[in-house]
């Protein structure tokens, strides 16, 4: 490590105070023992040694989930979030007052909620697998298995499930499909699936825009900045979803459970995206969980986000 990384390593946030410690409370947000049933957040630094900067995230434990026995072991949620946002976003939405809504007193469950970036898409850029951008090399090698043995959660992959909306929706999936080996199941709450490989020509893209009423000037500054990630036309597609689960008969891996859904009004047009998967996977006789959500844009309603977490908890 050189003299630079080393410096970064001991000298995190003032406040931290940190040695050699690997990570570094920001704050605890315990609720008041008046409000029972409710769960507890904490959030953290950590130092990556892969991508050699200081990452974040918050761990949330439901209510079953704080009250387990020292020596027993949570099952774990890992969830993405959308583009631009952060970590927060999992409680900012109010993703944890759902889970509290859903969660039974035996139906204990961690998230962690992973801060990747703003525009990550939770994958290695130009798939380089070191360095500041190698996300996906760091999530899986690095920050996964660093979480689980610090905060005492269960290491195997069937109690460990990943999740996210919208960027992070997009990211679980194709994370879940290249990594199944690691997941028990897979949900995502208004993926951003594109209709079709981001470098198709720009006619292709005019006539998306049009069928879906689509904002092209959002739309073309998200292509720019997924070009920057996926550098070449075989780069995306082996980190698209569809493309990926069309490939899965030629796998001998298992996949995860699967859930994913979309609202009828989604304001990119996802829509297609959606149908596109499910085409995909119902071709490759893979089972799966699907809801359309008739009164949704793209961001989440209370109902998508209850059926997000009640996969998690239920699905067998």
């Amino acid at each position: 490590m050189g003299i630079l990384s080393t410096l970064k390593k001991f000298l995190l946030p003032v406040f931290c105070l940190l040695t050699l410690a690997s990570q570094c409370p920001i704050f605890a947000q315990n609720l008041p023992e008046s409000q029972p049933h409710k769960g507890e957040k904490r959030c953290y630094l950590r130092w990556s040694e892969i991508r050699e900067v200081v990452t974040r995230y918050c761990v949330y434990k439901n209510f079953a989930a704080t009250k387990l026995e020292r020596n027993e072991k949570s099952p774990v949620l890992y969830f993405l979030h959308a583009f631009l946002l952060s970590e927060e976003q999992f409680f900012q939405s109010k993703y944890d007052k759902v889970l509290d809504q859903v969660s039974g007193p035996d139906n204990a469950l961690t998230v962690v909620t992973v801060g990747g970036g703003p525009w990550s898409w939770y994958s290695d850029w130009k798939n380089q697998n070191s360095g500041k951008r190698a996300y996906e090399t760091w999530f899986t090698q690095e920050f996964i298995p660093s979480v689980e043995s610090e905060h005492q959660l269960c290491d195997q992959r069937k109690c460990r499930s990943i999740a996210g909306h919208s960027m992070g929706g997009w990211g679980a999936l194709k994370t879940a499909f290249r990594f199944p080996e690691l997941f028990s199941k897979v949900a995502a709450n208004s993926p951003g699936l594109a209709p079709f490989n981001i470098y198709e020509s720009k006619n292709r893209w005019k006539d998306y825009y049009k069928r879906w009423n689509a904002n092209s000037t959002i739309w073309n500054s998200l292509l720019w900045q997924m070009k920057k990630v996926f550098s070449t036309p075989v780069e995306f597609d082996q980190h698209d979803v569809s493309v990926l689960a069309s490939n899965v008969s030629n796998s001998e891996k298992i996949l995860p459970k699967i859930y994913f859904d979309v609202g009828a009004n989604d304001d990119y047009g996802f829509q297609e995206g959606h149908l596109k998967l499910k085409k995909m996977l119902e071709e490759q006789n893979i089972e799966f969980k699907s809801y359309w959500d008739s009164d949704a844009k793209h961001w989440p309603t209370s109902t998508m986000q209850k059926a997000l977490l009640q996969f998690i908890i239920n699905a067998e």
